[in-house]
């Protein structure tokens, strides 16, 4: 009996990504698709030429092989854009304050895609669990904005 409770004991340390929550995703007419993934809603701050440390709202995806990061900016009233697509530094500061950077893909719908090693490094990273604080810039030919939130794991 005592190794059975150690081993599911053991088993439940395993769980990493408790805390993420688990949604579904819908097809065109709103349907479920039976497809799921993982997300974390936090909220920071951002900044561009018109706002300083605005308040924004971030929305952690994860499925498929990858994490997708859509922002909000001014407390969610719109959905962020860029003039067009580019590769940009991602930083991921961990609870023992060890910072990782990964190269983030800015699509210009106003998501941050990590896919393929960048995914990985990024899962790897907050693994230990903790709260962890993302810091980023979107440097595009025609504008600059920063953005910075923290989540917990």
């Amino acid at each position: 009996m005592k190794q059975l409770f150690l081993s599911i004991a053991l088993a439940m340390t395993g769980v990493t990504y408790a805390q993420w929550e688990q949604g579904e995703y819908v097809d065109e007419f709103g349907d479920k698709t039976g497809t799921k993934y993982n997300f974390i809603q936090a909220t920071g701050v951002f900044s561009n030429s018109a706002s300083t440390n605005a308040e924004c709202i971030y929305f952690m995806e994860e499925g498929q092989g990858m994490v997708g990061i859509t922002i909000y900016p001014y407390g969610g009233d719109t959905k962020e854009r860029w003039i067009e697509s580019a590769y940009n530094e991602v930083r991921i500061k961990s609870p023992n304050g060890e910072v990782v950077a990964l190269l983030g893909f800015f699509y210009d719908q106003g998501m941050i895609l990590l896919s393929d090693s960048e995914y990985k490094i990024f899962m790897d990273t907050i693994a230990p669990g903790g709260t962890y604080t993302v810091s980023t810039k979107y440097k595009g030919k025609y504008s600059e904005s920063s953005y910075r939130f923290k989540f917990k794991i």
